[in-house]
């Protein structure tokens, strides 16, 4: 039940700047979410640094932002939250599947690959299979 929204951004040529910003304030006004859920600035894709930063500033009312781990982030990704994936692993593998350019030719995205990072993580969080986030802000609840 995702919907996606196309900003048409240029690959390898984000910015952190006023363009990028607006187009996601601009879903962020459409959405409202409690959660956001960006990249890492601890990644070596110039793109995922930049939409990073730009999403820092276009959510800054959101209570909720957690940044994900990408193939391409670096030893500096420290995540301090595991949310549990057991029951999902096989629905993001097979979602994954349906981006055959990039599966045919990147190796990080084989199904033990995507399998293996989830158990991975898990050894934070009781050996469960695991997605890891960063926390930039987190609303606490009481």
């Amino acid at each position: 039940n995702a919907k996606l929204f196309w900003g048409n951004l240029q690959d390898t040529k984000i910015s952190d700047g006023t363009e990028t910003i607006k187009i996601i304030q601009n879903v962020i006004n459409i959405t409202n979410p409690d959660v956001i859920y960006t990249h890492t600035k601890n990644d070596n894709h110039q793109d995922h640094r930049n939409t990073h930063f730009a999403t820092i500033v276009a959510g800054r009312k959101v209570e909720n932002v957690f940044c994900y781990l990408t193939p391409s982030s670096t030893i500096d990704f420290r995540p301090t939250l595991f949310s549990e994936i057991d029951e999902f692993v096989s629905k993001k593998i097979e979602i994954i599947k349906c981006f055959q350019t990039q599966t045919e030719k990147c190796a990080y995205l084989s199904e033990e690959m995507i399998a293996s990072t989830s158990v991975f993580w898990g050894r934070f969080a009781n050996y469960k299979k695991v997605e890891p986030f960063e926390i930039v802000k987190q609303k606490v609840r009481s």
